[in-house]
């Protein structure tokens, strides 16, 4: 008869890192998700207590994977903070940058009204307005010498109005754009590298706990699992689906210039239908 394989019936390696990510929902701004934390946190009290009372290897067991699972979530916490931290960080650095589109183009509509402000130098006199006005009427026939400086302003002001409306509007909009995109883009790699800290830490509770459970059960919970999969389990659906080649079209492109517009950011963003852009490397080898 085969003997049974000794190993614990309170918490298994996966139940430990199951129990640590749920403890992180208690971070919530949702109160029922909270809850869950709650549940989680009380369930493991509530084992540690029952296995308090045992003079076993479950108590011993027990007692140190409950260390184990404290301090992996206290790990989870700071990673948590840190993602946050980076996102405030991100989000600052494009306010400022937004401010000074919008400074760009307040300034360029106030110089619109500078020309015609000129006007004021030719009343009550002045010898600045005089010379000005001398100036302007010298380049008009004698008939329109009355008409020099207003129709100098008048032309002044409408350059001023196109420039500012067909150049630096379309400038400051698609600058606004750009500046949107990269903060995706930033965001999106702060998360992706708070998803490997997560990965990371979930991973090293596993293979400690499976540790404790080998060095007082005398052998691994179960010989088959495996700590990757089983953290995939835990975290499915969490990794960013961004296309792998945004690092290189979003930061220096042709004459230094960003290939991802607001056109293409969706596709690059999800990864969806990638073999249509035209940057895509795998569809320029074709």
């Amino acid at each position: 008869m085969v003997e049974e394989k000794k190993r614990t019936k309170l918490i298994p390696p996966e139940t430990a890192v199951r129990n640590a990510w749920a403890r992180t929902s208690q971070l919530s701004s949702n109160e029922a998700v909270r809850l869950d934390a709650d549940r989680a946190k009380k369930q493991m009290d509530n084992i540690k207590k029952w296995a308090d009372e045992k003079d076993d290897e479950e108590k011993k067991y027990v007692n140190q994977v409950y260390s184990a699972i404290e301090s992996a979530y206290r790990n989870l916490v700071t990673a948590i903070n840190g993602r946050d931290l980076n996102f405030a960080e991100v989000d600052k650095l494009r306010e400022k940058q937004m401010e000074n589109l919008e400074y760009a183009s307040t300034f360029s509509s106030e110089l619109q009204s500078l020309v015609p402000r000129i006007s004021g130098m030719t009343v009550g006199g002045a010898t600045g307005g005089a010379l000005v006005s001398a100036l302007v009427e010298s380049l008009f026939p004698p008939s329109l010498k009355h008409y020099a400086m207003p129709l100098v302003l008048a032309f002044g002001a409408a350059i001023g109005y196109l420039a500012h409306g067909m150049i630096v509007v379309p400038w400051v909009r698609r600058q606004k754009q750009r500046e949107l995109i990269k903060s995706d883009h930033d965001r999106i790699l702060y998360y992706r590298q708070y998803v490997t800290r997560v990965r990371t830490t979930l991973k090293a509770l596993y293979d400690e706990v499976d540790e404790l459970h080998l060095g007082i059960f005398e052998g691994t919970y179960d010989e088959k699992a495996d700590a990757n999969k089983v953290v995939d389990r835990v975290l499915v659906g969490m990794e960013p689906s961004m296309c792998k080649y945004v690092a290189d079209h979003i930061g220096v492109g042709r004459n230094g210039k960003c290939l991802i517009t607001p056109d293409f950011w969706s596709m690059c963003e999800t990864n969806q239908d990638v073999e249509k852009c035209k940057y895509w490397p795998e569809r320029r080898r074709k």
